[in-house]
């Protein structure tokens, strides 16, 4: 494992954690950042941005509803399906938190690799932000 020397260590990367790193990046520092789970917290893989796209879906077919007697015939199928497809594949990255991309303010490295992905597969992994050229 290679060693990185770091101004600053953040535990935990959720948003309050992904703009410190911003903002401590922008300024100059080298920002290391700690997370178990996906960097980006709770809101982009099970809370906000899923439940919006169901609800997004449960308001159209309630809409695809509405067309017989008023603008002609339609057939409306639920297909929950494809929503939860969309949901992973879409908005999630299947989970991962590659899903967020990597951050133009940041240069991120994995043992010592910059430029690798954002975060390994394993809990505890560790992102290591240094500032990148013009920040």
């Amino acid at each position: 494992m290679s060693e990185h020397e770091v101004d600053v260590v953040l535990i935990g990367m959720g948003p309050g954690g992904e703009y410190a790193a911003q903002q401590l990046a922008q300024a100059g520092l080298v920002v290391a950042g700690v997370e178990d789970s996906l960097v980006g917290g709770e809101c982009p893989y099970w809370g906000c941005v899923p439940s919006k796209m169901m609800i997004r879906a449960a308001d159209l077919l309630t809409e695809g509803r509405r067309i017989p007697g008023l603008a002609g015939a339609s057939t409306v199928q639920p297909d929950w399906a494809a929503v939860a497809g969309r949901i992973r594949t879409d908005a999630t990255d299947d989970w991962h938190d590659t899903a967020a991309g990597s951050p133009a303010w940041a240069a991120c490295c994995s043992a010592g690799t910059a430029g690798s992905s954002r975060r390994a597969r394993s809990p505890s992994a560790t992102t290591c932000c240094a500032p990148s050229a013009g920040s």
